[in-house]
């Protein structure tokens, strides 16, 4: 392989292995990577432990950044720490494209090479620092540091949140179908702010986390009625995350199973349907429903209904406002009611805020609203529910 004069340069860093990585993931990744090295004219070396990454390397100076750019957004891992920049006098790694070890795993080294057997085939004396970070990791202190980073980030992403609960009425006798818990701040800060500081490799861990917090929080609340816990499609079917680590954990504290309803929105792409129709068809035979949130705004929505065979059905708020004066809006209303019925699927009217919105779904029969017309929610505890008296006649002059 050619050097390109004064421009070789090597980046060294370590990173941890995300939650949709695992070890049988290893060889696709190994031929995916050297497939790349070759192409662009890049070698180097990548050693694996537990489930930290370290890698070097080595080339062109504006190929190798290229390449880290790129490595650094890859979802597969995260906590990307680039431990060394440097111009190089000539490679250490000659015509390794990618040389590849396992660090203390005896049953994955066929994946690659033993370490000792590699350190002996690579002139690491060429570049002492790169020799000195290599032992450093394989001796454990990257990944011991990976590690409590990765464990100060969770433990900054999870502690500061609570819930507030905003009820779902059933108009028909003015009770409470179900509350459904809403992330909150620690002093009641909205969503947003809560979220806009998770960072994305933690999201499915944290999405967990928070259905933990509200079982202990709706527990405390005294809820009786059901339940609605919204969850990330995409962290459903990872047992360690899943709906099922969630139906443990309220048996555990003695929440009853068969309250909860699972509310899963339609902004997120399902990237692996079959898993996740199993997970939350396993939910079902604890009783559990199961409802779409936001239909209408995002993903696949037919998909959904015809594969995830929910309960419940959630209008998508920008649908709902102000419905009585849009004949489009109100026509993809009706159609989505009927297909509902037909399948026999319940729709809730999430986001009301006004009377003639009320009116204009409960004229078609609907039965099940949420919105700032019923209750607001309520931060760490229940609202008291009001349900609108007004005729619809009433209620079109109190728009104008």
């Amino acid at each position: 392989m050619d050097d390109y004069a004064n421009t070789l340069t090597h980046i060294i860093y370590v990173s941890t292995a995300s939650d949709i990585f695992n070890v049988e993931q290893l060889p696709a990744l190994l031929e995916e990577c050297r497939a790349r090295n070759q192409r662009v004219g890049v070698t180097g070396m990548l050693m694996f432990s537990g489930n930290s990454f370290f890698q070097i390397i080595e080339g062109d100076e504006s190929v190798v950044q290229a390449v880290y750019s790129k490595i650094e957004t890859d979802p597969r891992h995260y906590n990307v720490v680039k431990i060394l920049e440097e111009p190089i006098s000539k490679r250490a790694f000659g015509e390794w494209i990618l040389r590849f070890c396992v660090v203390d795993q005896e049953a994955l080294t066929e994946l690659g090479a033993d370490y000792d057997e590699m350190l002996d085939e690579v002139p690491l004396t060429d570049s002492r620092r790169a020799e000195k970070l290599v032992t450093a990791f394989t001796s454990g202190k990257w990944t011991d540091w990976l590690q409590r980073m990765e464990q100060s980030a969770l433990t900054k992403d999870t502690s500061d949140i609570s819930f507030a609960f905003q009820p779902i009425v059933d108009v028909t006798n003015g009770k409470v179908l179900s509350y459904e818990a809403l992330v909150r701040g620690p002093n009641g800060e909205p969503a947003s702010a809560v979220f806009g500081s998770i960072a994305q490799d933690n999201l499915y861990s944290f999405d967990f986390h928070c259905r933990k917090v509200a079982l202990d929080i709706a527990k405390e609340c005294g809820i009786t009625t059901n339940l609605n816990l919204n969850f990330t499609p995409g962290a459903a079917a990872i047992e360690e995350f899943g709906l099922d680590r969630t139906l443990s954990y309220a048996n555990e504290i003695g929440f009853p199973q068969e309250q909860i309803i699972f509310e899963a929105t339609e902004n997120e792409a399902i990237s692996d349907y079959p898993s996740f129709v199993a997970s939350v068809k396993r939910g079902k035979r604890y009783g559990v429903e199961l409802a779409i949130d936001d239909f209408g705004a995002g993903y696949a929505g037919l998909q959904l209904l015809s594969e995830f065979y929910p309960d419940y059905v959630k209008f998508d708020m920008a649908l709902v406002r102000d419905i009585h004066r849009s004949g489009p809006r109100q026509a993809v209303a009706r159609a989505i009611i009927q297909l509902c019925d037909e399948l026999g699927i319940s729709v809730i009217v999430e986001g009301v805020e006004t009377v003639a919105e009320y009116h204009w779904f409960r004229s078609l029969g609907i039965t099940f609203f949420q919105g700032y017309l019923f209750a607001k929610p309520l931060f760490e505890g229940l609202p008291r529910v009001k349900i609108p008296k007004v005729t619809l006649r009433a209620a079109e002059k109190i728009q104008k």
